[in-house]
């Protein structure tokens, strides 16, 4: 545990935003709390300001604007010359609070001094960590999404070279967990082998594929520690497990291991994956070897004094000679990981030292360190992102125009076959392997053009999930308790396989129609109906289907109504006995005479159902006659032909 120790220091503060800014140093601030690390900062400020000297806070603190804070902080009096560059922080407030003080024995009681407490953070964390971003990209890079979503107010240099690599998709699903847009930019430069630091002389982000190492090496001198006591050496953990890629699929190479010198025997980390590129494995066992690298070790250092020297994550530091040869980390490269500073003037009253540039502190100086050559991630705790993003989608084909059924299928760099589907919300077409997924495999059914799919959507790749509506002319009226099975490209180039019930007796129908040209075969009891057509105006098998089956489900939904509508009357019945007991004959009387004009009326309409199933009977009747006279005509000409 770092012990304080008093320094004189001054600490300058700037705040602004859109183009308004105030500026407060020395007495003023009376506490100042810094949590540095290799990725971004935190911290917290406390400041007094003199109302009646000109309060430029007010306005800025009172207003809902992003505000900017700039801190600089150093020792008022350095004891090397030249004088090292103070530490300087660039970050946004995350929250603020105000207290004022009044002047009890004046008129009015104005306000004389008023309190400004700031919670600050990088733009990184403070902004990413609130974003919480939907959408997919299709062929695109992981710059350009990282580019896309970066505000304004965020300074970003990107340099690490798997952001341009080109992928088919790639999604963002961020918007109901708990992982934001921050979360999932570390956890993908963690996951594929990147590094995220901090450039605090540059204020910005940066994502590489190396850690940072700035500057020259400098000495850290022995002012700064009074005892080696004040150094904590402790050692990274080798990993155990020996770790395996494991490629499920067929044709692929089955197993990858991947170098881990210190696993011990019978212990292992698996992990799965189901490429058919052999590549796939392979980048997935580079960048877990980085993952699991080993490391070396970690040093704490309690500070007795303020370092005389500039110190920030990243930093190339090593213990000065007058020290010795003889410790562990004697002569050994080191870089800054991390800062604790906590700072409170020793003088809590508001008006002393405000306006001064410097005042004394009781400070708190803790540095983490790790060896130069230490491949160990620095990153951000994050949370890791969950799929799939789940989203409707619309199949795409080449061929055929709207409302046809044709299908296309598209051959990739990697000889895959996949669809295309676009994404309207996101207005991006992706790529989607073409697999049987729930069918077997002797039957072939791809989806054809502008079918409603559900896509599943991960990091880069996606599948269709299900279906969400039938296709035209596919359904069939509930009443029949019918399945369809409709096949082809459209109305005028189709086959159809249906089997209803018609008065409750199943029915097959098979229709074939290719432009005019059609064909039906009916199986129902008793009976096998071939039908032969060809009617160059004609379109679709509907023209071929027989109206039978339709007119017996009207009758039987009819009755059905009619059985309904008597019941209905037979329970009002019951209730108006019930409740007029004193006029019972009378509400007989009326409910039973009403009851026999509907009788009738139902009848009437089940006799016009019958009449018009009778008018269609005689119909097929005369038609079947006029075929049949047409066959015997044809049969007696071929007989005079072969006399």
């Amino acid at each position: 545990m770092a012990e304080p120790f008093i320094e004189t220091l001054h600490v300058g503060i700037t705040l602004s935003a859109s183009g308004q800014s105030a500026h407060a140093d020395g007495g003023n601030v009376k506490e100042l709390a810094l949590r540095v690390r290799l990725h971004g900062f935190t911290g917290t400020l406390r400041i007094w300001v003199d109302v009646a000297a000109g309060d430029d806070f007010f306005a800025l603190v009172c207003g809902p604007t992003l505000l900017t804070l700039e801190i600089e902080l150093g020792k008022a009096l350095y004891k090397v010359s030249p004088a090292p560059d103070a530490l300087k922080l660039s970050g946004l407030v995350v929250a603020r609070a105000l207290r004022e003080i009044t002047s009890d024995d004046v008129t009015g009681n104005p306000i004389l001094y008023r309190e400004y407490t700031f919670e600050f953070q990088d733009a990184a964390r403070a902004l990413w960590s609130q974003h919480h971003p939907c959408a997919v990209y299709a062929k695109s890079t992981l710059g350009k999404v990282i580019a896309e979503n970066t505000p304004e107010a965020l300074a970003l240099r990107a340099t690490w070279p798997a952001l341009s690599a080109v992928r088919p998709m790639l999604c963002l699903g961020l918007g109901v967990e708990p992982a934001s847009f921050y979360d999932f930019v570390f956890w993908i430069a963690h996951a594929e082998g990147g590094h995220i630091w901090y450039d605090y002389q540059k204020q910005n982000l940066v994502i590489d594929s190396a850690k940072p190492s700035v500057g020259a090496r400098q000495d850290l001198a022995f002012g700064s520690i009074e005892s080696s006591s004040r150094f904590q050496v402790t050692f990274a953990p080798p990993p155990r497990a020996a770790v395996k890629v494991l490629n499920s699929r067929d044709g692929a190479t089955p197993e990858l291991s991947v170098d881990q010198p210190n696993a011990a025997t019978g212990v292992r980390h698996d992990f799965m994956l189901h490429s058919a590129l052999n590549a796939d494995g392979e980048a997935l066992g580079k960048a877990l070897k980085g993952r699991f690298a080993t490391g070396r070790f970690d040093v704490h250092v309690d500070c007795d004094a303020y370092p005389e020297m500039y110190l920030a994550p990243g930093s190339s530091i090593a213990l000065a000679s007058e020290f010795g040869s003889q410790f562990f980390v004697s002569d050994q490269s080191l870089r800054v990981i991390g800062l604790d500073i906590v700072a409170v003037a020793t003088n809590q009253t508001p008006e002393y030292d405000i306006e001064n540039i410097t005042t004394d502190y009781q400070v708190t100086f803790a540095l983490d360190l790790e060896a130069a050559d230490d491949p160990r991630w620095r990153g951000h705790d994050y949370r890791t992102p969950r799929y799939p993003l789940r989203v409707e989608g619309k199949v795409l084909s080449a061929i055929g125009n709207t409302g046809e059924r044709p299908y296309s299928i598209y051959a990739e760099a990697d000889a895959t076959s996949t669809y295309k589907v676009q994404l309207a919300l996101w207005n991006a077409t992706i790529t989607i392997p073409v697999t049987p997924d729930f069918l077997p495999g002797h039957l072939y059914f791809p989806v054809y053009k502008d079918s409603r799919v559900f896509v599943s959507c991960e990091l880069d790749s996606a599948r269709i999930e299900r279906f969400l509506d039938w296709g035209k002319d596919v359904p069939v009226p509930s009443a029949s308790q019918g399945n369809h099975l409709l096949l082809g490209k459209s109305d005028t180039s189709e086959t159809s396989i249906k089997h209803w019930y018609v008065d409750n007796s199943p029915q097959l129908v098979i229709g074939r129609v290719n432009a005019g040209d059609m064909a039906t075969v009916t199986v129902k009891e008793g009976t096998l109906t071939l039908e032969l057509t060809d009617e160059s105006s004609s379109s679709g098998f509907g023209a071929t289907v027989s109206v039978e089956p339709q007119a017996q489900m009207a009758k039987a939904d009819s009755s059905q109504k009619a059985d309904l509508a008597v019941a209905d009357l037979q329970g009002g019945a019951q209730t108006a006995t019930t409740q007029l007991s004193g006029s019972v004959d009378d509400a007989s009387n009326a409910l039973r005479q009403q009851s026999q004009q509907l009788s009738s009326q139902i009848k009437a309409k089940s006799r016009s159902i019958d009449q018009a199933l009778a008018d269609v009977g005689a119909g097929i009747d005369a038609q079947a006659q006029a075929a049949e006279s047409l066959i015997s005509d044809a049969r007696a000409q071929i007989e005079e032909l072969l006399k």
